[in-house]
């Protein structure tokens, strides 16, 4: 179970599936968490903006998650 903090949210840490590097840290509260389990595709929450974003979503660089 995941355990969220004060403020609703969560450390993520996204690895390279095949290497094991370290892409990128960033945070998901409970909406993008959902949100990437049903889509298979990374969302975080932007603590700057106060709303969920896409990874990819104007880059055209998604990520795929593989576990």
């Amino acid at each position: 179970m995941l355990q969220f903090d004060r403020q609703g949210l969560v450390p993520a840490v996204i690895q390279d599936a095949s290497s094991g590097d370290v892409l990128m840290v960033a945070f998901m509260n409970e909406e993008a968490f959902r949100l990437t389990r049903e889509t298979g595709q990374t969302h975080f929450f932007s603590r700057g903006r106060n709303s969920i974003w896409h990874k990819g979503e104007q880059s055209g660089n998604v990520q795929e998650v593989q576990e």
